[in-house]
């Protein structure tokens, strides 16, 4: 009997462990995107987006577009992944979130990619 409930205690502690560690993990995850929301439509934002790559030391990978979420993926010369992220808020509001590599050191490229899109978005839309 008490080896029994010995092995679940161990159980128990190894799945609150693995638990704490994924919960960890993806707030750090989270907290190495950079996030804007653009009072433009969600079709504007491709368009934004694909322009904007252009303009950078990317070099374009994939993009999968659907009716209200597209991911859009890109290389530096270096091997890191960029990855955009493209969310239909309303008819004239999309969110975009971007995330460069796998660890919180890409948040400064992040920011540099959602800063290029932000003024990329101000040259085309105003005319």
């Amino acid at each position: 009997m008490l080896k029994k409930f010995s092995l679940m205690m161990l159980i128990g502690f190894i799945c609150i462990n693995l638990t704490g560690c994924f919960a960890v993990m993806a707030a750090m995850a989270e907290s190495a995107k950079e996030k804007k929301t653009f009072n433009i439509s969600y079709s504007d934002a491709i368009d934004v987006v694909k322009g904007s790559l252009k303009t950078m030391n990317i070099e374009f990978q994939s993009a999968r577009i659907g009716p209200e979420v597209a991911e859009v993926r890109g290389k530096y010369n270096d091997d890191k992944i960029a990855r955009i992220y493209l969310s239909k808020v309303s008819d004239d509001e999309t969110l975009i979130s971007v995330r460069v590599g796998t660890s919180e050191a890409g948040k400064a490229d992040a920011a540099k990619i959602m800063q290029e899109i932000s003024d990329y978005a101000d040259l085309t839309l105003q005319k």
